[in-house]
């Protein structure tokens, strides 16, 4: 067989499908990444057993009609002409099915028929039969089949090869629907040593073995994030062979010149190159960061962080410590005030004098009672209990709320200014979440409407033939086929360039004061920032597709708005503003829970931004115009009497916006609590 090459990996493949065989398996599916060696092991196996073989290549326009039966058009007649599927039945071959997860679902689930029970029904009235039902016809007609019956030899197999299911392939769910059919071979990436021995046989002459094993490991590292979710693409043989034979073609060449050509796709993703070649650089492939960089930087407008900020003070995030424990103030309750500021950073519990202390009263601290806002000292914190809090007087609380509201606006005018310490803030939460960043690109640059299907285009001068056309067919006209694409749309401005609007996404952050003070238990906070950031640096690439908002609740208000539609922030200077004024708004807002209330605004929100007469327009050209609304929570429900049931409603109510809840933070099991009163596929917990 042509590129075929007897490492270990490949024999073993080899190996099981010839096992598969030999236990009477008629048939058998290959699930494993592109790549990986499918088509030539297979062809290997039909090669050593010496049988022939029928090939289809499957892919999304596949129909039930033409992967059974062809029509034909010959001499002014029609004919059907069977499908290699149909043939390889008949004259007992091998049928090799390629690309099976491409096809639509309603199509490849005619294969379990065909397997399990041994009868399908083509498109021209004929029956495909086999095994107890062939017996049963044969009995019925007294040993004499009828021309609508096909008998199906006994020595028909079905070899089916399938991409697994999801990111990034997006095949169907062909091994849920019909995997209990099929003998099935999972066929992994290579180990380092087989796919060693694959590059030294496709670059024989290349001077530098040891090199080769190098790509072997780095290529293998690779494939390991995309395992992980750290990167989106699993970079297969396939690449590694690309670069090879690039090496051994142009000797004078860099390795990084030819994985420029593996990694073209990755130009205009800034991070994601960097993350990719920080694992060559890792693997003693010294100076490919800086030679891609030079190559890619023009092209993807990258800027780093030269972005020039003004001057101000910065705030530092940290992960807070645990719980100290419960704390009985020392001091009754009297005027809120910021209090004294201890510059040794001593631990203060229970008292009425330091800021940032905690379990006291009146000064500005954590887990403590009257105080007008949030302020940690960076050590542990004490919690006072409900029943001392209730001894504060509304009076006090008042005071205090306007001094929160007051220290408030003078954090928004500091927030105005900034200097390299809050630049650094900002560098250190975009490191953190540069993979994702990554990943969510890749995402969100192989999205498409499902609602804009494709359908039949008739009037074709290629294509399948269109039954509908036979006489003009006959007549000689030329434009008698069919296939499939996108139904044309009437031009509008508003268009993206998949031809749909532009899709309306609201994010919902809790910015509620329990995200400030139970940081220290989950990283709540640091979550939210770091999901924040992840959104505005992945949505700006994306913005002739999308239009977004940021919004905001707390127990201050169910709405606050940070990023407006139409209007997205055009720098990392502006992204760093918005995450300090969530930080802000976390530290001064008066306590509460206003998640329900914020969900049903934030879907108000949107349908009012949605162009009703823009969705008309297209009408029946399928497109429908859809909002999405992403609430994020700490599923603090318990503590204010909230009922998730009510949460769930929000959620459900708009059929033009689908809503859904991520739970970042949890206080005992209470987010998995609420996820199981939600939705199913509407409710998420992460807390990584």
């Amino acid at each position: 067989v042509p590129g075929f090459f007897d490492s270990a990996a490949a024999v073993q493949t080899v190996a099981s499908v010839l096992e598969w065989e030999h236990a009477g398996e008629r048939a058998v599916l290959l699930l494993g990444n592109q790549g990986v060696g499918k088509n030539v092991a297979v062809d290997r196996a039909l090669e050593m057993l010496r049988v022939e073989r029928e090939y289809v290549q499957l892919h999304r326009d596949t129909t039930v009609s033409s992967l059974t039966v062809l029509p034909v058009l010959e001499d002014g007649r029609l004919r059907y002409e069977d499908a290699p599927l149909v043939r390889a039945a008949r004259h007992g071959r091998v049928c090799v099915l390629d690309e099976a997860d491409k096809a639509p679902t309603e199509v490849v689930v005619i294969l379990k028929a065909l397997v399990e029970d041994e009868e399908l029904v083509l498109g021209d009235g004929r029956r495909l039969l086999g095994g107890s039902r062939l017996q049963l016809a044969k009995e019925s007609h007294d040993g004499c089949l009828p021309a609508d019956i096909i008998p199906v030899s006994d020595d028909f197999r079905l070899w089916v090869l399938a991409n697994r299911p999801g990111f990034p392939f997006h095949g169907n769910a062909f091994f849920r629907e019909c995997g209990d059919a099929f003998a099935t071979l999972a066929v992994d990436n290579p180990d380092v040593d087989s796919e060693t021995a694959l590059l030294e046989h496709v670059a024989p002459t290349y001077p530098s073995r040891s090199v080769l094993r190098k790509l072997a490991i780095a290529f293998s590292k690779l494939r390991s994030l995309a395992e992980s979710s750290a990167i989106a693409y699993p970079y297969s043989m396939r690449e590694a062979m690309g670069v090879v034979r690039h090496l051994e073609q142009f000797p004078s060449d860099s390795l990084a010149h030819a994985l420029a050509n593996v990694f073209a796709f990755e130009a205009f993703d800034a991070p994601l190159r960097r993350q990719l070649a920080s694992v060559f650089e890792e693997h003693g492939f010294k100076g490919v960061a800086h030679e891609l960089e030079e190559a890619f930087g023009p092209v993807s407008g990258d800027v780093g962080t030269s972005r020039s900020l003004g001057s101000g003070s910065g705030v530092e995030i940290k992960y807070l410590p645990g719980e100290g424990g419960g704390s009985n103030p020392r001091t009754d309750v009297s005027d809120p005030k910021h209090g004294k500021v201890d510059p040794t950073g001593a631990p203060h519990v229970g008292g009425n004098t330091w800021a940032g202390g905690s379990g006291g009263s009146d000064t500005a601290g954590l887990g403590g009672r009257g105080g007008p806002y949030r302020l940690w000292d960076g050590n542990a914190v004490y919690q006072v209990s409900d029943e001392a809090k209730a001894q504060v007087s509304a009076e006090a609380q008042a005071k205090a709320r306007a001094l929160a509201h007051q220290a408030w606006d003078e954090r928004l005018v500091e927030i105005e200014k900034m200097d390299q310490g809050m630049w650094n803030m900002y560098s250190s939460v975009l490191s953190s979440v540069e993979p994702q960043i990554a990943q969510l690109h890749a995402i969100l640059r192989q999205a498409r409407d499902k609602q804009r299907e494709r359908v039949w285009l008739r009037n074709q001068v290629d294509g399948e033939l269109d039954d509908g056309r036979l006489v003009e067919g006959i007549a000689g006209a030329r434009h008698v086929f069919k296939k499939r694409g996108l139904a044309e749309t009437p031009p509008m401005t508003t268009h993206t360039n998949d031809g749909g609007l532009k899709r309306k996404i609201c994010f919902v952050m809790d910015c509620s004061g329990s995200m400030y003070r139970f940081n220290g238990l989950d990283g709540r906070l640091n979550r939210m920032l770091d999901a924040t950031c992840l959104i505005l640096e992945t949505m700006a690439s994306h913005l002739d597709r999308y239009d977004y908002s940021i919004l905001g609740h707390s127990g201050e208000t169910a709405k606050v708005e940070f990023v407006a539609f139409g209007r997205p922030p055009e720098n990392r200077g502006e992204y760093l503003k918005i995450l300090q004024r969530m930080l802000a708004h976390t530290q001064f807002c008066w306590a509460g829970d206003n998640t329900i209330e914020a969900t049903d605004a934030a879907i108000d929100h949107v349908q009012s931004m949605m162009s009703s007469s823009a969705a008309e327009a297209v009408g029946n050209n399928s497109f429908v115009e859809k909002g999405f609304v992403v609430v994020l929570s700490d599923a603090n429900f318990r503590r204010y009497r909230m009922d998730p049931l009510w949460w769930s409603q929000a959620l459900m109510r708009s059929s033009r916006v689908d809503a859904h809840a991520i739970m970042i933070g949890s206080l005992g099991e209470e987010a998995k609590v609420v996820q199981s009163s939600l939705p199913p596929g509407r409710a998420h917990v992460v807390m990584n």
